[in-house]
């Protein structure tokens, strides 16, 4: 009998082989450590070096995309100080969005007259044909005037007039009044304004009942039932195409009790009739820029011219 087969010797030969096996194992896998290690120590070099590449290349330019929308006939546009809601298939409007202003000889001289009434207490203006408001804003912008009124007859402007107070925050601050000027109260037929032949809103007037142009009726109102005061100074912006006559009439007590100068918008064929009622009406001419002209009730000495 060997020493092997006896049983406590057995047992310690087969652990003695078990403890040989177990340490081939672990030789096996201290090598596969080390393979990893080298392996992982590879790929950080490796990293190392894409890292390092990336920092030396200069990123490109961004892509910017323009992106433009296609031209709207109205939209808002920033023109003279001020934001405007402007109709670029008005005559003008479009003179607005492509040149920055409209008449500037015409706003210069107003300019020039607002100047003079700031030494006046109280001085009002009076915008009879606002459209959509120039001269009501820049009179607003000057801080002249502790009142102003604006006048405006036809419907598609006035909404008009309306939009570009509230986007200047003129609203509240410019009394707005949807109404023709005449000598009397009355009803009468006025041009839609965006049935033009010219394409010029602006240029919508008062029409006879039976003129064959697509209107509607508006009420008319003259000055003197609205304008109630005595010894004020009031700047006035007349422009009513052909409707002149009537409106000088409707502001006889106005003119009468207080002092006034006026821009007035006369065309050749208006001139005779026109120029009648402001004589009548004790006016003299302070200047003139065709086709409008500047008339006054005030002594040069007042005024200053």
């Amino acid at each position: 009998m060997s020493v092997s087969s006896i049983s406590p010797f057995r047992q310690l030969s087969r652990a003695y082989s078990a403890l040989l096996q177990i340490n081939a194992k672990l030789d096996v896998m201290s090598e596969t450590r080390r393979e990893l290690l080298a392996d992982a120590s590879e790929t950080r070099r490796a990293l190392n070096g894409i890292e390092d590449a990336v920092r030396t290349l200069t990123p490109p330019e961004p892509v910017v995309l323009e992106v433009t929308a296609p031209p709207r006939p109205v939209d808002v546009h920033e023109r003279m100080g001020f934001i405007l809601l402007l109709d670029d298939s008005s005559l003008v409007d479009r003179a607005m969005i492509q040149q920055g202003t409209w008449e500037p000889e015409q706003l210069s001289y107003m300019a020039e007259l607002t100047e003079r009434f700031r030494k006046f207490e109280r001085p009002m203006f009076l915008d009879i044909g606002s459209y959509w408001g120039l001269y009501s804003l820049l009179a607003l912008r000057s801080g002249v005037f502790s009142e102003q009124i604006a006048f405006e007859a036809d419907r598609t402007n006035f909404a008009q007039l309306q939009s570009n107070l509230f986007l200047n925050k003129a609203t509240g601050k410019i009394r707005t009044i949807n109404k023709a000027v005449s000598d009397r109260e009355t009803t009468l037929k006025f041009r839609d304004s965006t049935t033009h032949p010219e394409g010029n809103r602006a240029g919508a007037s008062v029409l006879g009942w039976d003129e064959d142009y697509i209107g509607y009726p508006v009420e008319a109102v003259p000055i003197d039932s609205i304008v109630k005061d005595i010894g004020r100074f009031i700047l006035m912006k007349l422009d009513v195409e052909g409707h002149e006559s009537q409106v000088l009439r409707g502001m006889e007590r106005t003119i009468s009790n207080n002092k006034v100068v006026m821009q007035v918008e006369i065309f050749e064929q208006h001139h005779d009739t026109v120029f009648a009622e402001v004589e009548r009406l004790g006016m003299r001419v302070i200047h003139k820029i065709y086709p409008d002209c500047y008339v006054t009730n005030m002594s040069v000495e007042e005024l200053g011219v």
